[in-house]
């Protein structure tokens, strides 16, 4: 009866153990996403100060390629506009980016994106 009640209590306590590691696993896939989610916001306000903080001296051409960085694609459906944006990555201090190639009369097909540089 004691070696019952010993595999009993040891299964229930495997159990309980595997609950606790997955409990640990899902704590700790939530504490890298609050630390990534803290990265990107500090990322944003960094981007929001630098933008803000240059508008009133901006040129036409560097608005114009402040909002090429930022836009993504704009449709515009019954009238209605809508525009998607996006906040370069942090890595993109240089404004490095991919970008969609330019349609070329002629051709239907668009292979891959290449690199442009904004200055």
């Amino acid at each position: 009866m004691a070696l019952a009640r010993y595999t009993s209590e040891m299964a229930t306590l495997s159990q309980r153990r595997e609950q606790q590691e997955k409990v640990i696993q899902d704590l700790e896939g939530k504490k890298h996403q609050e630390r990534d989610s803290r990265q990107v916001l500090v990322h944003l306000k960094s981007f929001c100060q630098e933008v803000t903080g240059g508008l009133d001296t901006m040129t036409f051409e560097e608005r114009q390629q402040l909002l090429r960085l930022v836009i993504d694609q704009v449709t515009v459906e019954n009238g209605v506009a809508h525009i998607d944006t996006r906040i370069p990555a942090a890595s993109t201090k240089d404004q490095l980016r991919l970008r969609d190639p330019e349609p070329v009369e002629g051709r239907t097909e668009q292979k891959g994106l290449r690199p442009t540089l904004l200055t």
